[in-house]
């Protein structure tokens, strides 16, 4: 397991002098930077908060508002960082055991989207990624033109939860498209906390003159205790996108991109690839928080994680001993489990994972990450309190007394609800040739036997049942209205009206 830490100091630039890692580089240079303004007359509108509305004044407060400035002299350039915040993200780079650190503020999903498109302008135009990769996997094959070669994901099947891919299945993609792979893309850990062996399918995709990126949307706080998965950097990764607002304590919509220490793509590659996700007006309150999440894990996160992993190895217990639930353990085909995912499979209780989460929302405040059919996924992370595992507890055993199956009653259970896994569509064309035909609005019952215009997913977590360029089939339909029937979302779809290419035969 990883533990990166220990380093207490990184050093600048060529001969600059060396900043200790407590050190917030950013987070100064803007507080001293609205701290001297007196006249504004840039960007943005609300002028230091004196232009905001009383109610935007009330929910987000002065300070904020002073904070929220744009690319003054002194605040550096995000596109093109030789300032603070690339001393920032130089302090993020020694943390977290990256060559490079970028700071992103549209989210893991403008990492996810740019490496990929840097990785296929390197010349090869294939990407082999899973079927339960994020939907911003699929958007950067529609940006950058790759051809998706999609791996079927492990599968615990008493539980209904879809997890990693193995290196086995990686070997065989490579072999089979042989010189055409640009890139293998992972997802570790999952949404439910899974992790690949990230080593083993490095050293294939490395023999096969391949890049490693690895999406740990959902494992940014790895780096900073020793009971956490190993992070993906460790384990030879070429490029590590990671949601630092997921785990850590930055503000939601802030992430960051890391490139291992042999990734042979440069800056610029980087750089030019992010100019198409990310806005040229960042915002400063996101990158502050960035700089004071790493600085504050650097130095606390070791303490304040024993603390959080005790908490979650305690509610693990209390919940696996209430009748009727169970937690989800590592799977025999995978690496690690992060200890601080718990994943609460729902056994034969009447509810399913929606309802769960609406009971336990409105009769105890607690709400959820992620509800599925038959389990529910709870985060605890660096904010996580003893009173809010307390209040978890506290509820799923309410959960078990209100849905526990009466004795001798043989009704529809959670488990019949749904099929084992989710119905996938059949490729017919690419998704970037499918994004840009002509579509039309269908009902997902007359979509039977069209090809789908654009993603088509449950949400959370964002898998795809329907991907650009897929052929509809009638198993993708029934499983589709399944999930809106109990209570899940689709996202792609507005109720059942999904959009479908408009093909000569089609009308």
């Amino acid at each position: 397991m990883g533990f990166l830490v220990n380093a207490s100091s990184f050093a600048k630039s060529q001969g600059r002098s060396r900043v200790v890692q407590d050190c917030t580089p950013l987070v100064d240079a803007v507080s001293e930077t609205f701290k001297r303004v007196r006249a504004p007359f840039f960007c943005p509108g609300h002028k230091r908060g004196v232009g905001a509305s009383p109610e935007a004044m009330d929910l987000i407060g002065r300070t904020a508002f002073q904070a929220d400035l744009c690319e003054l002299p002194e605040l550096d350039s995000l596109s093109s960082p030789n300032g603070v915040i690339m001393q920032a993200e130089t302090a993020a780079a020694k943390a977290f055991g990256a060559k490079r650190t970028f700071f992103l503020i549209n989210g893991s999903t403008a990492g996810v989207i740019s490496s990929i498109v840097a990785a296929v302008r390197l010349g090869r135009k294939k990407i082999v990624l899973p079927r339960n990769a994020h939907q911003s996997a699929v958007h950067a094959l529609v940006v950058s033109g790759a051809d998706g070669v999609f791996l079927l994901p492990e599968y615990s099947e008493a539980e209904d939860v879809l997890h990693g891919v193995t290196p086995d299945a990686v070997k065989k993609a490579l072999e089979e498209n042989s010189d055409e792979i640009a890139a293998v893309f992972i997802v570790s850990p999952t949404y439910h906390g899974v992790t690949s062996d990230i080593a083993a399918i490095a050293d294939i995709a490395h023999q096969h003159g391949a890049l490693l990126i690895v999406d740990e949307a959902h494992g940014a706080h790895s780096s900073f205790h020793e009971k956490l998965p190993t992070p993906a950097l460790e384990l030879n990764a070429d490029v590590v996108v990671q949601s630092t607002h997921k785990t850590l304590g930055s503000l939601t919509q802030s992430a960051m991109m890391h490139l291992g220490k042999q990734c042979s793509l440069h800056d610029a590659d980087i750089h030019s690839a992010l100019s198409l996700v990310q806005s040229t007006s960042p915002s400063y309150l996101l990158l502050s928080s960035l700089d004071a999440a790493r600085a504050y894990a650097a130095k606390e996160g070791p303490t304040i994680y024993d603390n959080v992993v005790r908490l979650a190895q305690d509610a693990r217990r209390r919940i696996n001993d209430i009748e009727g639930l169970s937690i989800l353990e590592k799977p025999e085909s995978m690496s690690e489990i992060d200890p601080t995912r718990l994943t609460v499979c729902l056994g034969e209780l009447t509810g399913s994972g929606f309802d769960v989460d609406e009971f336990l929302c409105e009769k105890h405040g607690v709400y959820a990450e992620l509800p599925s059919f038959r389990h529910i996924t709870f985060i605890l992370s660096i904010g996580t309190s003893e009173e809010d595992v307390e209040r978890l507890v506290s509820g799923f055993e309410s959960v078990a007394s209100h849905f526990r199956r009466p004795e001798g009653d043989q009704g529809l259970n959670v488990s019949a609800l749904v099929p084992q896994t989710p119905a996938f569509g059949e490729p017919v064309i690419s998704a970037r040739d499918a994004f840009f035909k002509m579509n039309e609005q269908v009902s997902l019952d007359d979509a039977v036997g069209r090809i789908c215009a654009s993603p088509v997913c449950p949400y959370p977590p964002g898998i795809p049942v329907l991907l650009p360029g897929e052929k509809v089939s009638a198993e993708c339909v029934d499983y589709l209205k399944l999930v809106l029937e109990v209570g899940g979302s689709v996202t792609g779809a507005q109720g059942d009206i999904i959009s479908c290419l408009i093909l000569e035969g089609n009308e």
